[in-house]
């Protein structure tokens, strides 16, 4: 039988190593340098609009609104990361303790809460997550809620099949 590698998995090294990356990115990418002139100012001089990658002060240039790409990637990227980890705090939390309950609580409370939880696994996730953004309205707390309702389920399932053991 094979040993695991574990961390000195090179595909372990190299997700470790982009995630760093771009948490590194996400925090520092705001303090690029931008050097980009009034957008309204460059319209009226007759220059165009849309800056190209490479361009003086934009790095990856700039969009119509002279928005640098650079500085826009990383505000993306500091909201995904955000968004990532309050859900799977989220899920964690409620599978744990869903998980638990499944496998400690009495029959008749375990048992329905465990068909509850087999039955979320009868909605496909990105239908129940687009159900429920469009019960909430847009926004990050409904891609929050949309991402952990349908996320949950499968760490309960895990909890309880280990603990059962």
């Amino acid at each position: 039988m094979k040993r695991k590698r574990g961390l000195r998995d090179p595909l372990t090294i190299f997700g470790f190593t982009l995630l760093g990356l771009i948490i590194l990115f996400a925090i520092f990418g705001p303090m690029i340098p931008n050097g980009l002139k009034d957008p309204v100012e460059e319209a009226l001089k007759g220059f165009p609009v849309h800056s190209p990658p490479g361009t003086e002060g934009a790095l990856l240039g700039t969009d119509e609104a002279q928005r640098s790409i650079v500085h826009r990637l990383a505000a993306g990227a500091r909201i995904s990361l955000f968004i990532g980890i309050i859900v799977q705090l989220i899920n964690l939390t409620v599978g744990v303790f869903v998980g638990v309950v499944g496998t400690f609580a009495p029959r008749w409370i375990s048992s329905p809460l465990m068909r509850f939880t087999d039955g979320m696994f009868a909605f496909p996730d990105l239908l129940l997550a687009i159900l429920i953004i469009g019960l909430i309205g847009a926004g990050m707390p409904a891609v929050i809620a949309a991402l952990t309702i349908s996320g949950w389920p499968s760490t309960a399932r895990l909890t309880r099949s280990m603990l059962a053991t």
